[in-house]
């Protein structure tokens, strides 16, 4: 079942570091492993329109079976006072929802949001952390009722090595940390 790895700018990192010349089956170390491809946004928003659109022009493109999401961090740094952690999420599971429904896509896995942020543009650090746990309860409760696999990352928050580069992107040792994760969810599709 070929995947298609959509998202923020972690996935266009991804994407870059993993590059075109090798086979899917190789970079993820799984025998016969179908094509992944990666779709990422720099500065991906749920709550842009824009942002949503070319998503779903990409899973229209792609023709691939299996949807893997990482967006939404961008949108918990944001120092809008109305901002709900349910209005968030609700709208990336409907999007989601709907994704897998209009082009009949066999699986729909969103990942948690994960990154320790040191550094933000609008809240502090303390104030994201608080967030992404709330965020993440609301996602893994909302994917469960719309089935839609979600994805508990592990090992980012209490990690003896730094991940970041900049206080926001993965730094290599990071990279690989994620890496290892989605070959966690691709074995899981197996």
């Amino acid at each position: 079942m070929s995947t298609l790895f959509v998202g923020d700018s972690h996935v266009n990192r991804l994407r870059t570091r993993v590059g075109t010349e090798h086979p899917s089956s190789i970079v993820f170390n799984i025998a016969g492993l179908p094509r992944v491809s990666f779709y990422g946004i720099s500065g991906g928003l749920v709550s842009n329109n824009k942002h949503l659109s070319i998503i779903t022009a990409a899973v229209r493109q792609r023709r691939s079976r299996h949807v893997i999401a990482c967006i939404g961090g961008n949108d918990l740094d944001t120092s809008d006072p109305g901002w709900d952690p349910e209005i968030l999420i609700t709208r990336l599971v409907t999007f989601l929802s709907q994704l897998k429904n209009c082009f009949n896509l066999r699986k729909v896995t969103i990942l948690s949001f994960f990154f320790p942020r040191e550094r933000n543009r609008h809240v502090s650090p303390e104030t994201y952390r608080q967030r992404t746990v709330e965020a993440n309860q609301l996602l893994s409760d909302l994917c469960a009722q719309h089935h839609l696999k979600f994805w508990k990352l592990r090992g980012f928050t209490d990690s003896s090595h730094p991940i970041l580069c900049d206080g926001v992107h993965l730094n290599e040792y990071g990279m690989n940390k994620l890496l290892r994760q989605l070959r966690g969810v691709l074995l899981s599709q197996q």
